[in-house]
């Protein structure tokens, strides 16, 4: 509490030190008491979500004992608001009235998940003293001087709207004959509110008027630009193109896929999986008749397009002399990898014993039998009857195993092990089994990481025609396959790459697919110190 004589020296040494020192002033408010005692409160800004006591004044502010003040308050972003003094839990925006006995402060305490903030407000009471008789020879007494008006508070609330909402205004003046607000407003009483729907930032002036003088005050309400209009909904992609050329081949043939889409995240063609860019083509050799089906996915959904390529029958073959034995005879597949399986199917008419060589024994006139030629073995089926015999002929091709790749230098090979056992985590973490690392489809992975390097782009060239059916012939029992790559730079941080394929949804869905238990990783750093990597799947 300061007198009045010291209150300028006292308020500039204040605000130089809150200033100075770094302080973020939201507000000062400076209270003179019935006896020129000086109060002054100042808040804080606070950089975290505190409640914000908005409004919080005493109306009047100084009465007579038995006589009432009205305290009204505004408070945004709390949860709970409580006022001491006997009155207790409010709402966030009111007005109660008071009639202390004595001087008495109120504190208002607003709070929330954040923490708590208070602002207090005192009413002053003063005890009148008893009426005495003036002496007879004591003139009247006279009526004080009148005195200039003050406006005690002139608040908006919110002072910040948007285009379309409203502010109340709200004031409170005495010692004034008339008050006027202005921008339609006009004459009101000396305390009361006013709603405001200004169109743009307003400044509203309030004006006080007695016999003394006139005073103003200012408050202005701004309103806020109207946000941008939200985007019009995202489109499906859409699939421009999707051909087979030809359409029809015979059994061996081979047909180009090409396909061309827009407006995509992800594009995949099956049978065959793996992610694929948004245009290209790739060599199609199916066994029987397929359809391809080309998948487009973006945030709007999927789009899918197919095309079917007819694989001709092959003709039959020529009918032996009539008393001979007939002969069908197959090896399915008929080119395997080192280790792999050929299923070896006849059928015989017209025979009184039947045998294949290599091999031996006397088979039935229609069967299967599995075969697993560590070479290239020409397989012949001997029928025989009393007319002669007739004979036919299958190749299994035992395709040679590729030279092992040289190993990485040491720190290519810790990266790539790296990256293959974030890839695996990631799987774990979601539930999904980790995949075990096979050396073939490392070489593999090696040999295009190199491809991308040199070329210096990403791409799935020749995945299709070139590295899935490798697989599939030289890994026993895998039948699916597919691919991602990426392009990265050093140091090596394989939790950022397997992050950049977890959060790609084509990429996603080769890394979390349950149906993949065996994978390859490769990395080729160039000259530049970029990282090239490819990691192949495969399954049953």
């Amino acid at each position: 509490m300061l007198k009045a004589k010291s209150f300028v020296k006292f308020i500039v040494a204040l605000l130089l030190t809150l200033v100075l020192g770094g302080a973020n002033l939201s507000c000062v408010v400076v209270t003179v008491g019935p006896e020129g005692e000086i109060t002054v409160d100042f808040a804080l800004k606070s950089d975290g979500q505190l409640p914000t006591i908005d409004l919080l004044n005493a109306s009047p502010s100084s009465i007579t004992s038995g006589d009432t003040s009205t305290i009204q308050w505004s408070v945004s972003g709390a949860t709970e608001v409580s006022i001491d003094g006997g009155i207790g839990s409010v709402v966030p925006a009111g007005s109660v009235s008071a009639s202390p006995a004595s001087t008495t402060t109120y504190n208002l305490t607003a709070t929330n998940s954040a923490g708590s903030v208070t602002q207090s407000v005192t009413i002053a009471v003063t005890t009148p003293s008893p009426p005495t008789s003036p002496p007879p020879t004591s003139p009247p007494p006279t009526s004080p001087p009148p005195t200039s008006p003050v406006i005690t508070s002139f608040t908006a609330s919110p002072s910040s709207i948007s285009p379309g909402g409203n502010s109340t205004l709200t004031w409170s003046v005495s010692g004034a004959t008339s008050v006027f607000l202005d921008h339609g407003v006009g004459v009101v009483s000396n305390a009361g509110s006013a709603m405001a729907s200004p169109a743009s930032t307003t400044t509203y002036t309030l004006t006080a008027t007695s016999s003394v003088g006139t005073v103003s005050q200012s408050v202005t309400v701004t309103v806020a630009a109207a946000p941008p209009p939200s985007p019009p909904p995202a489109s499906l992609p859409v699939i421009t193109s999707f051909t087979a050329s030809p359409s029809s081949i015979s059994s061996g043939g081979s047909s180009m896929l090409s396909w061309n889409a827009t407006g995509v995240t992800s594009v995949s063609i099956s049978p065959g999986g793996g992610y694929l860019p948004a245009s290209g083509s790739a060599t199609a050799s199916p066994a029987a008749t397929t359809t391809y089906t080309l998948t487009a996915t973006n945030a709007a959904g999927t789009a899918t397009r197919q095309v079917t390529v007819t694989v001709a029958a092959a003709p039959p073959p020529s009918p032996p002399p009539a008393s001979l034995p007939v002969i069908t005879f197959t090896a399915s597949p008929s080119s395997i990898g080192p280790g792999g399986s050929s299923i070896l199917s006849w059928s015989v008419t017209g025979a009184t014993s039947v045998s294949i060589s290599p091999g031996g024994g006397s088979l039935p006139p229609s069967g299967s039998a599995t075969a697993s030629p560590a070479a290239t073995t020409t397989y012949t089926l001997t029928a025989t009857n009393a007319a002669g015999t007739a004979t036919r002929q299958v190749t299994v091709t035992v395709a040679a195993a590729p030279p092992p790749s040289p190993p990485p230098p040491a720190a290519v090979a810790a990266c790539e092990q790296a990256l293959f056992d974030a890839v695996n985590t990631l799987r774990t973490t979601n539930g999904v089994p980790a995949l075990t690392r096979n050396a073939y489809i490392d070489g593999l992975c090696r040999d295009h990481a190199a491809h991308m390097a040199s070329a210096g782009t990403l791409s799935h060239d020749n995945f299709l025609s070139t590295r899935f059916p490798a697989i599939t012939t030289s890994i026993p029992g895998m039948h699916t396959c597919a691919e991602n790559v990426l392009q990265d730079n050093l140091p090596c941080n394989a939790s950022a790459m397997a992050n950049l394929w977890f959060t790609s949804p084509g990429h996603n869905a080769n890394m979390l697919n349950a149906a993949y238990t065996i994978s390859g990783m490769g990395i080729v750093i160039d000259g530049s110190g970029k990282i090239w990597a490819c990691q192949i799947f495969a399954g049953p």
